[in-house]
């Protein structure tokens, strides 16, 4: 939601089951409407904000299978995954250039941390009985810092993104 100071000023956008993006006005005016990825009869689109609310990324789930996507349609990431099932994402912004996508597969407990460029972090995801993980970001040392939980433990990770 992008707040403005009418109703005909403040905009929605919102993601369709077919992968269509669309921003109203709350005084019901289309403003926007685009396509951003082609979609399959087991396709689940969803809008992921990041953590404060003011940017996002479109996530299409089929079956084991995860795409990304920003606002525009480019494909940011893929991953194929062992389960079928709905998988939690998370979209992480700690400024330009510093994003983070969490994509969590909860059966066999596995948190996928990807960075900007798609990359998987640390070549492999990390154990995640949670459907999310904490991660902060220090830039006086550039590091994250990962919070996650395995079983009854509270973990903390420090991190350096390539």
């Amino acid at each position: 939601m992008e707040s403005g100071t009418t109703l005909r000023r403040t905009r929605l956008t919102v993601v369709s089951q077919h992968g269509e993006r669309v921003s109203f006005t709350l005084s019901g005016e289309i403003v926007g409407r685009s396509r951003v990825a082609t979609w399959s009869r087991s396709s689940i689109f969803s809008l992921v904000p990041d953590q404060s609310q003011r940017r996002y990324v479109v996530a299409r789930q089929d079956g084991g299978r995860l795409h990304l996507f920003e606002p525009t349609g480019r494909q940011l990431l893929s991953q194929s995954f062992i389960t079928s099932g709905p998988k939690p994402v998370q979209f992480l912004s700690f400024g330009p250039a510093r994003n983070a996508y969490v994509l969590t597969e909860p059966g066999p407990h596995k948190a996928y941390i990807y960075d900007t460029q798609g990359r998987l972090v640390g070549g492999q995801p990390f154990d995640s009985s949670a459907p999310t993980v904490g991660l902060d970001y220090d830039a006086g040392t550039n590091t994250y810092q990962l919070y996650r939980i395995i079983g009854n433990e509270l973990r903390r990770t420090a991190l350096k993104f390539n």
